[in-house]
């Protein structure tokens, strides 16, 4: 920014342009990185900003950003159970845990004291003074047993460090700044509710507005259900935890295969999987069943690491059988008005658990339908036509063993 900037810009304005980028749903790395430069720009010397805030996800318990002045900013994912001493050892836990909202240091000078490991790595950088704040989403009374808020640092490489002046800027931005990241965590919590429990595309419609009863669309899609063999066997002779662990374990081969390769996992029906890969168009129906026949090796390649694991530990090994057909479908919310299911209905989702069931009494893993036989490149055995129970439909199918050498 120019020098007439810089005299024209008043500090008012880092915490104006903050709160309306947050309103513009600005990603809240960008907003950090904007008032920093911002910052400095009206006089206030940082030179480095942290801030972390706790999130909700399925892998990650936080997140964090660090901005070095003229260095690309890095975001940091904390997973669940952790080793927690970096944490236990922070500035920021000793601040919740005494009720702190500020926390300053001098890392040069007489006055220099480096009580946490981060302040000897920030001092080693160059830097002079820190100031580590926390601004509490709710009671600060509250935060150590419900620790939602931010938490950040700012630091600067200026000789004597901040003035109280900056300081006080620095206050009115972290207000700010808090405000923008609870206005992001919001936003960020209901996308990872919606796709970790309903899928990406299913997420995606409810945001921008399908959430009546009926609200459905027509699509063709390639089809999957799998099936855990034996589980009824298995329930009956483990414990409820150990039932858990194991159909955990397969859904970690055939629903985590369908999710990397793209498709939507719209339910877990017991020890069942419905899912689907859209094909809208032309180019998504080509795509659709090379993303099938991934998946479908991914799932495999899964299952057999799985149970070497499993064999090692002394455990049961896994299988199933999954159905894979293509058809018509409604796709959308079906159920009670006031409790409703993003889902497909149809004849061809009623047909794919059907096939599925023939995997058995046909002895084959997989079995595919006419429709999907002649689309994937699998090496699929043709087993004859069979009636499709509970309907007046026949279907030709075919089977394929042994994805993993394919």
């Amino acid at each position: 920014m120019n020098e007439s900037a810089r005299q024209t810009l008043d500090p008012s304005s880092v915490v104006g342009n903050l709160l309306r980028r947050a309103l513009q749903n600005v990603d809240l790395q960008t907003c950090l990185e904007q008032a920093c430069v911002e910052l400095v720009a009206c006089g206030v010397p940082v030179g480095r900003a942290h801030i972390a805030l706790n999130t909700l996800h399925p892998l990650f318990r936080a997140v964090s950003y660090t901005w070095y002045r003229e260095q690309p900013t890095s975001e940091t994912y904390y997973p669940h159970a952790p080793d927690l001493g970096n944490w236990v050892e922070s500035p920021f836990y000793f601040m919740i845990e005494n009720g702190l909202t500020e926390l300053r240091r001098h890392l040069t000078g007489d006055e220099q004291m480096h009580d946490f490991g981060i302040l000897k790595d920030v001092a080693a950088e160059g830097f002079t003074d820190y100031r580590a704040f926390t601004q509490p989403f709710n009671d600060i009374a509250k935060m150590r047993d419900d620790p939602e808020g931010l938490a950040g640092s700012w630091a600067t490489s200026t000789p004597g460090g901040f003035t109280e002046t900056r300081l006080n800027v620095l206050r009115e931005v972290e207000v700010a700044l808090a405000v923008a990241s609870k206005i992001h965590m919001e936003a960020t919590r209901t996308n990872n509710i919606l796709n970790t429990y309903l899928g990406a595309d299913a997420g995606g419609q409810i945001r921008k507005g399908r959430i009546k009863r009926g609200d459905v669309e027509s699509v063709n899609a390639v089809i999957w259900y799998s099936d855990m063999r034996g589980s009824t066997e298995r329930a009956s002779r483990v414990s409820g935890r150990e039932f858990l662990d194991d159909i955990n374990d397969y859904f970690s081969c055939t629903a985590g295969a369908v999710i990397e390769q793209g498709g939507e996992v719209l339910r877990f029906i017991g020890d069942a999987v419905l899912a689907i890969f859209p094909a809208r168009n032309d180019t998504e129906e080509s795509e659709a069943f090379c993303q099938v026949v991934r998946a479908l090796k991914a799932a495999s390649n899964k299952l057999q690491e799985t149970n070497l694991e499993r064999v090692k530990a002394g455990k049961d090994e896994l299988s199933y059988g999954v159905a894979v057909h293509f058809g018509e479908v409604l796709f959308g919310n079906i159920g009670a008005p006031s409790r409703l299911e993003f889902s497909v209905v149809g004849r061809a989702a009623n047909e794919v658990a059907r096939l599925e069931g023939m995997t058995k009494q046909l002895g084959v893993s997989t079995l595919l339908s006419e429709a999907v036989a002649k689309r994937a490149d699998l090496p699929a055995v043709d087993l004859g036509e069979h009636p499709i129970a509970g309907s007046d439909t026949v279907l030709r199918v075919y089977g394929v063993n042994n994805l993993q050498d394919c």
